[in-house]
């Protein structure tokens, strides 16, 4: 699994920890494609959004800023976050080779793709009107979803966001509709919300 080493750079290795290998001197928050052919990762103080081969190999730089890159459920996008106004964030897509950048959100962060690959959820921050939101990813007007709430995933089928509900205050994981309604404390206390699907029975 690829993973932030000390000095911020990103490595792969097998599950066991062995096989370890470095891929690039500096880099954050390392997604595998898809298929495991390749690693997205941006690079330090969000000076762009870049590709590796998980076998090593040179790096790839798709963007000249960003962060946050998440690939879309068929790997043929990179959706990610950019800060091209200086004060304003947004929520960019971009073929998988960097081609075709657009925006689709004026503001927010981190985007999470829905597993279908025709939505993106993300958060903004409390500087910015605050909330899980969702955006159809060929654009269009974004949905409120939560009034607070960050780090937002997806349901397997989804049909459902989980979320952390206060990072402030740690006001632990909730779950809410993708299509907004009423939502739902699942814990106290906790941290950034993630689902996995469970194997079938006997799987």
């Amino acid at each position: 699994h690829p993973r932030d080493n000390p000095g911020g750079g990103v490595e792969a290795l097998d599950a066991d920890g062995g096989n370890r290998l470095s891929l690039t001197g500096e880099g954050w928050d390392p997604r595998w494609s898809p298929d495991g052919s390749r690693i997205a990762y941006y690079g330090p103080d969000g000076d762009g959004i870049w590709t590796v081969d998980a076998a090593g190999g040179p790096p790839l730089r798709l963007t000249g800023e960003g962060w946050g890159p998440a690939w879309s459920p068929d790997g043929s996008r990179i959706a990610y976050h950019s800060q091209r106004r200086p004060d304003r964030d947004g929520i960019w897509v971009m073929d998988a080779d960097g081609s075709s950048p657009r925006q689709i959100t004026d503001g927010g962060m981190w985007p999470q793709w829905s597993p279908d690959g025709s939505r993106l959820a993300y958060f903004r921050g409390l500087l910015d009107g605050g909330g899980v939101w969702v955006a159809e990813a060929a654009g269009g007007e974004p949905r409120r979803i939560t009034s607070r709430g960050r780090g937002a995933a997806w349901s397997p089928d989804g049909a459902y966001l989980a979320y952390h509900h206060d990072f402030e205050t740690g006001g632990g994981v909730w779950t809410v509709s993708a299509a907004g309604g009423t939502p739902r404390s699942l814990t106290e206390s906790g941290g950034w919300a993630g689902w996995r699907p469970l194997p079938p029975p006997g799987g």
